[in-house]
Parts: C-alpha cells; structure tokens; sequence
C-alpha cells in the first residue's frame, strides 16, 4: 500500500470514526441530549467533538485511560485548580460515571493563544503545582520516569519501540533523577496545549489528560515548539 493508499485509509477511519460518535452522542447520549457543533483539531489519533446541550458548551473525547486513571486524573486537576491552574473538568455522565462506553465530556473552556507574559506566568504555575502534588501516588497503569529505567513500558511509553540508543540516553538522564522530589507532572506543557484569558499575561490553562508522576522540576518550561524534547519526562 503507498501512501496516498494510506492517508486515505485512515481519513476514511477517521470519518467512520467522527460518524459513529456523533450518532451515539445525538442518539441519547448517558450526559442527555447532546448537539454536535464541530469536530475539534489536535484529538492525538481519536476523535474530538465540540458539543452542546441546552447552550452550554462541552468537549467530548474518546480516551484510551482507564476509569481508574480518569478518577486519578480528577483529583490532580483539583490540585491544579488550587495553585491557580484552570483545566477542564470532567463531566459525570447521569449514572455518575467518568466515561461512559469509551466517551468522556468535558467543559469548554475559552481562550487565545498565549503570549510571553502567560507563559511566563504558566512556568511559575507549574513549579507551584509541583510543590503541591509531592503526595500524590503513581497513576494508575502509568509508570514514573525512574520505574522507566529497570521497566520497558508504562502508560502511553514503549521503549521497546525506540531505538537501543536513545533509550540508553534517556534513562541516564532519567538515573540522575533518582534522588530528586517526586510529583505529578502535565507531560506536554507546549503552545498548543495552553490557552489564556483575560488580561495579555493572565491565567494560562491547560488540558490535563497526560499527567504522570515523574521528578519535580523535569518538565522544562513551555516553548513555542510543537513538541517537548525527546528525553522530557512525561
């Protein structure tokens, strides 16, 4: 198969895949009646709905995490929110639950693109985050930066897929983090995973879905790259 027999393969999955999350949403969806505006851009291979019910807005995803790992991730959020972060939150279906048949809803949130004064202020949010999360245990499924030297695999990390090299440098940077604190951390703190508002400067926010329990402090500071460097703890 070439690659345009290829891209067009999954442009067509991608559309199956737009077709039958719109009918489950519209259909009578466990969050009520459900609207779909848009698909969103930047879903990381799964599919991203803009949705609305009774004119409130809502994101609606189809996550790969587990329901431990979502009931995980609601309580860093909450420490997030406490060190000044805003991030979206998730949505309880009308049985209670964090996701309902491989769908999650989360609030919209509004925003711009951040300029040097947000992401200024963002990088002092993160430490503060740092400081706040110490106590925080592993999530679930996920493995720590440091587990990652002795293991091969942990969360969305495969190193059995990257080459003999580059794992080696990895987990020497990793093995000097060995003694350091250790906290959760967001994994991908780039421009196009954070949004502002208000006032040029003013509360950054970040979507949360790829929190982790590395060292403190071995996250860098966000950059105008679209991607973090290649040994960034996540």
């Amino acid at each position: 198969m070439g690659d345009e027999d290829t891209a067009g393969h999954v442009t067509r999955a991608a559309e199956r895949s737009i077709r039958a999350l719109r009918a489950e949403l519209e259909g009578g969806s466990p969050w009520g009646e459900l609207r779909v505006v848009r698909e969103l851009p930047g879903g990381n291979r799964r599919t991203v709905l803009l949705v609305e019910r009774r004119g409130e807005r809502f994101v609606a995803k189809q996550p790969s995490r587990s329901p431990e790992a979502l009931a995980w991730l609601v309580a860093v959020q909450q420490r997030a929110r406490q060190t000044g972060l805003v991030v979206p939150e998730l949505v309880r279906s009308d049985r209670g639950a964090l996701v309902e048949d491989g769908v999650t809803l989360e609030r919209w949130i509004e925003g711009r693109p951040p300029d040097a004064r947000s992401l200024a202020r963002l990088h002092s949010l993160l430490r503060d985050f740092h400081e706040a999360t110490r106590d925080v245990p592993q999530r679930p499924g996920f493995a720590s930066s440091i587990a990652l030297v002795e293991r091969p695999n942990g969360g969305d990390i495969d190193l059995e897929a990257m080459p003999d090299d580059l794992v080696r440098t990895c987990r020497a940077a990793w093995k000097r983090l060995a003694d350091a604190p250790r906290s959760a951390v967001h994994g991908d703190p780039n421009r196009d995973n954070i949004v502002a508002h208000g006032p040029a400067g003013r509360r950054p926010k970040q979507p949360w879905r790829r929190g982790r329990w590395p060292p403190a402090g071995s996250t860098s500071p966000p950059t105008p790259a679209a991607s973090p460097p290649a040994c960034a703890a996540t």
